[in-house]
């Protein structure tokens, strides 16, 4: 998934989640490199040995942790 041109018009009051695992060497860069793009608030939630994709699902507390993010936004 490209992500570059979609965060880059991002509007000040917008905001954005980037999870990776450690062990997913490109998409952990991504999402450490992509907040330079914007000024937009963000969360990075860098996790380790959580593989890639819905595999990092299974990692204890990060869907309670992406469901109160949304929340949070919501307000």
């Amino acid at each position: 998934v490209k992500t570059d041109e979609a965060v880059r018009k991002l509007a000040p009051e917008q905001s954005f989640m980037c999870v990776a695992s450690l062990d997913d060497k490109y998409s952990y860069e991504t999402c450490r490199d992509i907040g330079q793009l914007t000024q937009v608030r963000r969360e990075n939630v860098q996790l380790v040995d959580a593989g890639h994709g819905t595999h990092m699902f299974t990692e204890p507390d990060l869907v309670a942790r992406v469901v109160e993010w949304v929340k949070e936004r919501l307000k």
